[in-house]
């Protein structure tokens, strides 16, 4: 009796963990690009700062998030994952269009602004957003 109710315990304790660890949606976004100056020529080798901001719109004035990096820069090419150094607030839900400005080593941000757009998996997923309760689901295999 005894041991049934720790091993009975032991999988409730361990399914409640791994619920909560599947439901863990990181809120990070890659972006890599390319740095060029006005001639066109690549950024030198290094580590470069940029600021990534998010905007509701190509070419609004209110920021909605923002964060600063230091980002190695190898032959104009950099990779940065978003929400590293400063966390996406939830409010950003992702359900509407999202702008992404770049601005390099304290300069003008460049133009034009990014436009965010959608991974395989989250086209998926919006599908799973538009069912309704009175969807038409299977219920019961015949």
């Amino acid at each position: 009796m005894k041991l049934s109710f720790k091993f009975l315990l032991l999988i409730v304790a361990l399914c409640t963990i791994h619920s909560g660890v599947y439901a863990q949606i990181p809120r990070i976004l890659s972006y890599q690009g390319v740095l060029t100056d006005p001639n066109g020529t690549l950024l030198p080798d290094g580590n470069h700062v940029l600021k990534l901001t998010l905007y509701s719109s190509a070419f609004g004035t209110t920021p909605l998030y923002f964060e600063i990096q230091s980002v190695p820069v190898i032959r104009g090419v950099f990779n940065v994952i978003i929400g590293t150094s400063t966390p996406i607030p939830t409010s950003l839900t992702f359900d509407r269009a999202y702008f992404l400005g770049v601005s390099v080593d304290g300069g003008p941000e460049l133009q034009p602004r990014t436009p965010l757009t959608s991974v395989p998996y989250a086209l998926h997923a919006g599908i799973a957003d538009n069912l309704s309760d009175d969807a038409p689901v299977v219920k019961s295999l015949n």
